[in-house]
């Protein structure tokens, strides 16, 4: 659930996610006013850490389901091969699977 809203917080924040919802009541201040706070909620996101999981096992993650990278990319731009990123993220999906059983 958390990956996925961070997704959509981005998608909000880059300009790609328009809503289909037409509410006569919101006036221009007023979206703009539910933007802000929504930009303010994503970088309080950003700044939380995520889980207890290892900075490595979070960076991948963070490439692959934030910034939207493939596998391949985000081994080229952690210099590690693509077998030892998937093992890592293997190893994170452990941890939150631990972490959300706990």
């Amino acid at each position: 659930m958390a990956i996925a809203r961070g997704i959509a917080l981005e998608a909000v924040k880059a300009g790609k996610y328009k809503s289909t919802r037409q509410d006569e009541h919101l006036t221009d201040i007023a979206c703009a006013e539910v933007v802000k706070t929504k930009l303010l909620e994503a970088e309080q996101l950003e700044n939380k850490p995520l889980c207890n999981l290892e900075p490595k096992e979070r960076a991948i993650l963070e490439l692959i389901y934030l910034k939207g990278r493939n596998c391949a990319e985000a081994a080229a731009e952690m210099n590690i091969s693509e077998e030892s990123l998937k093992f890592t993220l293997k190893k994170a999906f452990i941890h939150l699977k631990a972490e959300k059983s706990a």
